[in-house]
Order: C-alpha cells, then structure tokens, then sequence
C-alpha cells in the first residue's frame, strides 16, 4: 500500500512544479499591472531558477541558499528583494531536503539533531513573554527552518561526495576571496558594508578554507596558489582591523599547525613575522612607530583607548547583563530585545527591525538574554557537542597526520565560527549568510564524525 508520503518522496519535484505554476498563474490573474514591473520579471526568473535547483537538489541547492542569504547582505542592487526571497528559498530547501534524506537507506538522526529540536522548542517558548511575541515567533521558526535544512538538505549535497563538496568549497572560497580583495583593494568598494562584516567572513571562511587548501595541496603549482589565496585571504582580514576575525584566524592557524603536529612551519613563520619586523625598524624606525599606534587607536582599542582593551565592547555587554538580570529565567524572547519600543505593528516580516532589538556584542551572552538560563540549556548541549567534534577531528590529525580529510576544512570553519562569535552577534542570527553556512558546516562535520574517522587511502 502506497502512503501519501512515499508518494510525496516519489513525485515531489512534481508537486513543486505545479506548486509554483500555480502560484505564478494567481499572481498574475491577480495582478495584471505588475506584469510592467521590472521587479515581476526578476522574480519569476529567481522562481525558475529554483525550480531547476530542486530538479538538481544535491549538487545546486546549497549554493542557492548561501548566495540567497548572501546576496541579502551585501551593498548590491536587488538587496531588499534578495532579502525577501531568502526565507521561500530556506524553506524550500528545508522540505526538500528532508524528503530526499528520508529517502536515504542510512538516515541517522543522532543527538545532536536531538539537542537542535530542543532548541527550537526553547527558543518558541521564550517568544510567549517576549515584548515583541510576534517577532520573536518569526526569529524562531527561521531558526526552526535552519536546522530543518541542516539536518536534511546539507547532508544530501555531502552524501557519499565528501572530498569532492570539500575541494568544490575550497575552490568557491578562494574565488570569494579574489573578487573581494578587487573590490576592496583595487576599486574601494565594501562590498561587505561595514568592517566587521569583512573581518568575519575573512576570519571564520576565506582564512581558514585557504589554510586547509594549503594543507590539502597535492602538488607544487597548487600549493603556490593556495598560499597566494590564503595571503589575500589575511591581507583582507588585516584590512578589516576586526578582533574578532583576527582571534579566529588564530585558533585556526593553531588547530591546524598543531594538529598536523607543523611545529616547524610554526615557528618558521613567527620567526619570519620577527625578522621581517626586525629589519623594518633597522632600516625606518618611524613606520614601526607610527604602525604600532595605528594597532593601537584602529585594532586594539578600536577608539576607545580611554575605556581599556574592551572599551568598544563593554556598553553593549553591561546593557545585555542588565537585561539578563530583569529576566534571567526564561528570557526576553529569542532574537528580541527590550528597547523600549511601544509596538511591533509596523515591523518587518523578512528582516530584523531596529526597534526590537540591539547590540549584544556576543553571541552567548545575546542568546542568554533572548531564552534566559532555562532556555539556554539544549542551546549549551548543541554547542557543546560540536565542540565535541572539533576535538574528535584534532586528535584525528595528531593521530594520523592525515591533511586531506574533509572534516578538517569542516572542523576549522566550526572552530572559527564558536571563537568568533565571542566578539560578534551573528552565531544564531539565522538571516545572517555566515549563521547559515556555519552551522551547515556543523551539521555535515557530524556525520563525517559519526563513526572512527579513518586516514585516507594511500
């Protein structure tokens, strides 16, 4: 006897076909004038375009939803529509997703999968006392949709293609990485928008991939281009004069120097950084000089050198604790904070309003403010456990030497994410294209480390 849902798993590019025609048909039977709009055309274009990404789902659909969420983020034409087109582009990649992992014969959902259910649960249970329930409901089934997506649509693109997802990723980066030193270095255009959201893609993705490809590097001429990318991947990093993207760049280059037990390539490069220092003084004194006081006013004390070392954090902190100390127990509502805004009438149903919400300065202590100490506790076992992983991937490497395993480039972004996120906001900010991709890297990292993890073949 055939369920309805074999017979969704069986027909349901199908069923998305009609779905879309359908819908285009109603739109424009009920609006006829909209058909002069330029914005009409993109958007049926952007819907075809989806529709053929379902049809190859494992090998497009992933790229789909990060340059959604990308794109929605940048200083570039269409932003606010790309903003919209976001959320139809994740849930569609989260049903998908989820009927073709099901069709899976080794579909495993194991306690991290657990622990991410539990967190969606917290996070619509903190929105029932949040000033801006409305908001916060919306925040937490964006974060319901995310880990929909990772839990299904990830693991399908990376089923049984692992090392081929990961070079394919390695070499995406790199490009990202090229194209965003031209726009910035060549032609003066932030792309990003601000530096700290240049710092964290530099410091969590485009330094850490570039550092693995250089680990990865079979031969001679690769290995060259991968040094070149990873120089342009800390140069834009440097420009950014991000903390946050410079602390995880850091933990990276120390996970994967001594994990790979590189202790010579360690000190090789620090004694180049000292020498190369050295010389510079000897021959002009002023440009060290006049270099360490730039560190100084722009990297370390970011203007605020009358405050100390975290003066540009500690307003932010100081408000977030003060919230958590009015409501410590179940919060002020996932991804919402107390402004003193009288309503949420007027705000936006793809994008956050500046009204219900603010600055934290740290993912943690934002999320502890947003669900409270109840709430927090599956969001404690989620990340734990994938500090979990990134410890089993370090001892792997120590263990086997083993450079080209795809959960190493994994590991590393994981990495990178968890220590930057200390200085940033953006950890379960799910509109945020660094959020989804993050996480997306999590989830994958968990089944390549779901059992023993084994060096490759020689």
């Amino acid at each position: 006897m055939v369920t309805f849902f074999d017979f969704l798993q069986e027909h349901y590019r199908t069923i998305c076909g009609i779905l879309l025609i359908t819908w285009a048909t109603y739109y424009a039977y009920t609006h006829p004038y909209s058909l002069g709009d330029s914005t009409t055309y993109v958007v049926l274009i952007g819907a075809e375009i989806l529709l053929l990404s379902v049809i190859h789902y494992r090998r497009t659909f992933f790229l789909a939803v990060m340059i959604s969420f990308l794109w929605a983020g940048l200083s570039l034409p269409l932003k606010g529509l790309w903003g919209a087109a976001r959320w139809p582009v994740l849930l569609c990649a989260a049903i998908v997703g989820m009927v073709l992992w099901l069709k899976e014969e080794r579909t495993h959902f194991g306690a991290m999968h657990l622990f991410a259910m539990f967190c969606v649960v917290a996070a619509m249970a903190s929105a029932a006392v949040s000033a801006f329930p409305r908001t916060a409901f919306l925040k937490s089934l964006s974060l319901l949709l995310l880990f929909l997506y990772t839990s299904g649509g990830v693991r399908v693109a990376i089923l049984d293609r692992e090392r081929e997802f990961t070079r394919t990723l390695l070499v995406v980066c790199e490009v990202v990485g090229y194209v965003t030193a031209l726009l910035y270095l060549g032609l003066g255009f932030e792309i990003f928008g601000n530096s700290n959201s240049l710092g964290a893609v530099a410091g969590v993705v485009l330094v850490p991939l570039a550092g693995c490809g250089v680990l990865l590097a079979e031969s001679n001429p690769q290995r060259r281009r991968s040094l070149l990318s990873l120089a342009v991947s800390v140069t834009l990093l440097l420009v950014s004069r991000s903390r946050a993207g410079l602390l995880s760049a850091f933990a990276v280059g120390a996970f994967l120097l001594l994990g790979t037990k590189q202790y010579r390539l360690f000190f090789r490069g620090t004694l180049g950084v000292v020498a190369a220092v050295a010389l510079i003084g000897i021959w002009s004194p002023e440009v060290i000089s006049e270099f360490m006081e730039g560190v100084n006013a722009n990297v370390i004390y970011k203007g605020h050198r009358e405050k100390g070392l975290l003066g540009s954090r500690l307003e932010p902190w100081n408000a977030t604790m003060a919230t958590i100390r009015e409501h410590p127990f179940f919060g002020g509502g996932f991804g919402t904070t107390q402004t003193g805004a009288e309503s949420e009438y007027q705000a936006s149903a793809v994008a956050t309003s500046r009204g219900t919400t603010r600055e934290h300065g740290n993912s943690y202590l934002a999320l502890l403010e947003w669900v409270g100490l109840l709430g927090i506790m599956p969001f404690l076992l989620l990340l734990g456990g994938v500090a979990l992983e990134i410890k089993a991937v370090y001892f792997f490497m120590r263990r086997s030497l083993d450079r080209s395993h795809p959960a190493i480039a994994l590991a590393a972004v994981c990495l990178a994410g968890l220590v930057g996120s200390v200085f940033e906001d953006w950890l379960f900010a799910v509109g945020y294209y660094l959020s989804v991709f993050v996480w997306s890297m999590a989830f994958c990292l968990v089944d390549l480390t779901r059992k023993p993890i084994q060096p490759a073949a020689r």
